[in-house]
């Protein structure tokens, strides 16, 4: 998919927001959130620059600049067991700590998960089989969303607070950055 149908769903959900028919009437914010894995982490980047309802995002090991100012999570993981400061080149998909996180101008925050892969940590895979970096990553885009779209200060404590954060005492991450938070 493309940004463009994150778009459109989004202007779809903000539109039946205001029909008095619609199960979604009077129950919707305008305020959006994007996320996608691989292909799709790169058609949410691409939708925070197409949409202004867009505040926050979740690229999953794809890739992009997001639009300035839009709080960004970049989750990935690799291949390596043991990546250490070479976890930018061993990383599923290096573009995420490239390129994404540094090119992010709002809120940001970068997890690498330890042996993460492609086909399974982010997945309903990974989730079935009790994949424990499958776990952190719904964890982490659950806080996101309630951190920026819902404004939980419990769920940003996982991200705030430098080296001292919430999830910065998890054992299994080879990588994690944090900037404007």
């Amino acid at each position: 998919g493309g940004g463009p149908y994150l778009k459109t769903g989004i202007e779809y959900l903000i539109a039946q927001s205001k029909v008095s028919t619609s199960v979604f009437y009077q129950k919707l914010s305008t305020r959006a959130s994007v996320a996608g894995h691989s292909q799709g982490g790169f058609a949410a980047t691409q939708a925070t620059t197409m949409d202004s309802n867009v505040v926050a995002e979740v690229c999953v090991e794809g890739g992009g600049i997001p639009k300035a100012g839009v709080a960004t999570l970049c989750l990935t993981g690799n291949a390596s067991a043991d990546a250490g400061p070479n976890s930018a080149i061993n990383s599923v998909n290096a573009t995420v700590i490239q390129q994404t996180y540094p090119g992010t101008t709002g809120p940001a925050f970068l997890a690498d998960w330890d042996g993460g892969d492609h086909e399974t940590t982010p997945t309903l895979g990974g989730y079935a089989s009790g994949n424990p970096g499958t776990i952190q990553f719904i964890r982490l885009m659950t806080a996101w969303d309630r951190c920026y779209l819902a404004g939980d200060g419990n769920a940003c404590k996982l991200f705030k607070g430098g080296s001292s954060c919430g999830i910065c005492k998890d054992p299994g991450w080879a990588q994690l950055a944090s900037k404007n938070l």
